[in-house]
């Protein structure tokens, strides 16, 4: 038997979960693996739950579903975080493409709660303001 793949679940305020999962399919060759609820879509003014559910309840026992939100205060936050409880989710706010992108890449196997903050810490890194960024790393000539 082999090892269980990871599903990733992006569900955001409206298109931006769609925009994160084609840009994830241009990176990775991980298509069936992410999936992109957006909420708030086409004059809706109610959270996708049944979809979202839907996607959960076909999670294989021993596999990991990664949902990652767009604002920790933000009502698709909310209603996403519930999802805790079940032993399998593990729900991500205020992502961004580093963290994705490092989570979806990492190899095969269910990825330990410590390693997913150490992939946290990392991502957050990743948001810097280039303006003194280019001016203390750049290196002069004269």
């Amino acid at each position: 038997m082999g090892k269980m793949k990871r599903k990733y679940l992006i569900v955001t305020h409206k298109t931006l979960a769609a925009g994160f999962e084609d840009t994830l399919n241009f990176f990775t060759n991980n298509r069936e693996n992410i999936i992109a609820i957006s909420s708030y879509e086409n004059g809706e003014n109610s959270f996708p739950k049944d979809k979202v559910e839907s996607v959960i309840k076909n999670i294989p026992n021993n596999s990991q579903l990664f949902i990652f939100t767009d604002l920790l205060g933000g009502s698709v936050n909310q209603k996403c975080s519930q999802y805790v409880y079940n032993e399998n989710v593990i729900v991500i706010t205020g992502i961004n493409l580093a963290l994705v992108l490092s989570l979806v890449l990492e190899p095969e196997g269910n990825i330990p709660l410590m390693k997913i903050q150490k992939i946290i810490n990392d991502a957050k890194k990743q948001m810097v303001l280039m303006n003194t960024y280019l001016n203390n790393n750049t290196e002069s000539d004269e």
